[in-house]
């Protein structure tokens, strides 16, 4: 998403234009009429009422959210930009709000604040509970990061020094948070794509193509909805339903004669997965490779060798099953190969010398491989 943009002209009346739709003139206050608003706490314990300008907001918000601190207890007061020399003693910094936490609500209320006035009552109540966590995060991981790269603090956790780098990782959840916020508010959140898949090998596949550092893949969340475990529809949207709830926008993958087709019908008619964002194979992944591809990867793992590539693609034309035509022609069960093949078929396709998209020839974007991927890359 481009940044917003907030343009100034003279007489002080400035113009907005958002990402969006949203463009809006002369915009003053906004006015708060017993809204729920988060505690110091995070917690559902305030009410906001009143008209308020976006700086007004802002400073609002900073003394409900922002505690005194002695900066020269934080991690970071060697660095920080916000402290201030204590009058009396040079080793203590004074009293004052968090500088960091307090920019970032009052930088985020500024640039957000066209929505805060054209929303209803809940975009509200979302937008300044992002507020909350987005300052929590910074403040948060400003702390931890002055802890892991100073080797006094290091010191002082003694033991307990190693398990803290792993406590890190729990920032994520106050990101969570935002993003369930942030989600319900039109315009200013896109959420990140999350692709379904049925099995391990198209998992396998995709995560092995992050390998090329293209773009399309190296950001690419992949989750595996089949398997034994996970087939009960109402299991799968759960877990679709929190996905959702997480800030992402779901895609699914799946095989129109598979397993887990059943189940695939059922998810669709909940909703939860929009048709655009689905892919069916017209059988499987692995009947999706093209045969001279299949044949070669095969061959790269020591199976089918002598077999001649006209003869093979003659015999595996994609009417039925690969999998079952090869067990039936060549006595080769590729079930306990599934994995290692989408390795080794990403392997092949990670190569500088093999051009799969874009080639002029479009040979490969006509496969039904080719369109999965072309499907996966137009999901961002």
């Amino acid at each position: 998403m481009p940044p917003l943009i907030i343009k100034s002209h003279e007489h002080n009346s400035p113009t907005r234009y958002l990402h969006g739709n949203i463009k809006m003139e002369n915009i003053e206050s906004v006015t708060f009429e017993k809204l729920p608003l988060r505690d110091i706490y995070g917690d559902w314990k305030k009410e906001l009422s009143g008209s308020f300008n976006a700086d007004q907001l802002g400073n609002h918000l900073v003394s409900e959210w922002v505690a005194y601190i002695e900066c020269h207890h934080c991690p970071r007061s060697e660095t920080c930009k916000y402290t201030k020399p204590h009058p009396k003693w040079d080793w203590k910094k004074q009293e004052i709000q968090c500088g960091v936490k307090s920019e970032v609500i009052k930088n985020f209320i500024k640039l957000s604040f066209p929505y805060l006035v054209k929303g209803d009552m809940m975009v509200k109540k979302h937008l300044l509970s992002a507020a909350y966590y987005l300052a929590d995060f910074a403040l948060t991981a400003e702390t931890q990061v002055g802890i892991l790269i100073d080797p006094d603090w290091l010191k002082w956790l003694g033991n307990y020094a190693p398990s803290f780098f792993g406590q890190v990782v729990h920032l994520r959840e106050i990101l969570n948070k935002a993003a369930q916020d942030l989600s319900h508010v039109p315009g200013i959140y896109d959420r990140k794509p999350i692709l379904l898949v049925e099995g391990q090998s198209e998992k396998v596949f995709l995560e092995k193509l992050r390998e090329s550092h293209l773009a399309w893949f190296t950001d690419l969340r992949i989750e595996v909805y089949g398997g034994n475990g996970n087939r009960h529809p109402k299991r799968i949207q759960m877990r679709l339903d929190k996905y959702v709830e997480d800030g992402y926008v779901c895609f699914m993958e799946g095989d129109a004669d598979g397993k887990q087709k059943d189940v695939f019908d059922k998810l669709l008619k909940q909703g939860t997965v929009k048709k655009e964002n689905v892919f069916q194979f017209a059988h499987d992944f692995e009947t999706s490779i093209p045969p001279y591809i299949l044949l070669k990867a095969l061959n790269n793992l020591g199976h089918l060798e002598k077999i001649d590539n006209n003869e093979f693609e003659q015999i595996i034309d994609c009417s039925q099953s690969s999998c079952k035509l090869i067990k039936e022609k060549y006595g080769l069960d590729i079930d306990p190969l599934k994995i290692e093949l989408a390795d080794e078929l990403g392997w092949m396709f990670n190569k500088s010398n093999f051009s799969w998209y874009g080639d002029e020839s479009k040979v490969m974007e006509e496969t039904e491989l080719g369109r999965f991927l072309d499907f996966v890359i137009k999901m961002h």
